[in-house]
């Protein structure tokens, strides 16, 4: 997977296969391709300032779901206790939120943790895989990809 140089201004740990069958594993799901490779070429990690905002909002006003300050994969956080694991660092912080159970916490929008992002495992009202925006301030969620490919793909 080949995403552009400086994507994440602190870098997850990229990981073998092994460990991506270990993160389904503890998720209970797998995990679309695209993410799959996602999280073995980079580890996800805290999104540089100039890849946060999403290029479909440019020519039109910012919504609350045009950035992307982190995605979850694998690896610790040099400068924080939790760290980019999907299975273990997002699992936690979801349960401590409250987040819906029928996404997989992956990332974060520019309001933190009051803005996660899930992929849909198994809300009806979406496709599966589809990502999903969550605003638990307005108490609002958002279709924003049908896919991880495409966020990748926005990025």
């Amino acid at each position: 997977m080949q995403l552009p140089d400086g994507v994440f201004k602190t870098p997850g740990q990229p990981c073998d296969e092994a460990r991506v069958q270990e993160i389904e594993h503890n998720l209970g799901v797998q995990l679309p391709e695209s993410y799959r490779e996602f999280i073995k070429s980079t580890g996800g990690g805290t999104v540089s300032n100039a890849y946060t905002c999403s290029r479909r909002y440019y020519d039109s006003p910012a919504t609350s779901h045009d950035c992307i300050i982190m995605i979850y994969g694998n690896g610790p956080h040099p400068q924080r206790v939790n760290g980019f694991d999907l299975d273990r660092d997002a699992t936690s912080i979801a349960k401590e939120w409250q987040y819906p159970t029928w996404g997989i916490f992956i990332g974060q929008g520019s309001g933190t943790v009051h803005t996660p992002l899930l992929m849909n495992v198994s809300n009806p009202a979406y496709p599966v895989g589809s990502i999903i925006f969550l605003d638990l301030e307005l108490d609002e969620e958002t279709l924003v990809y049908e896919d991880f490919q495409k966020l990748l793909d926005d990025l």
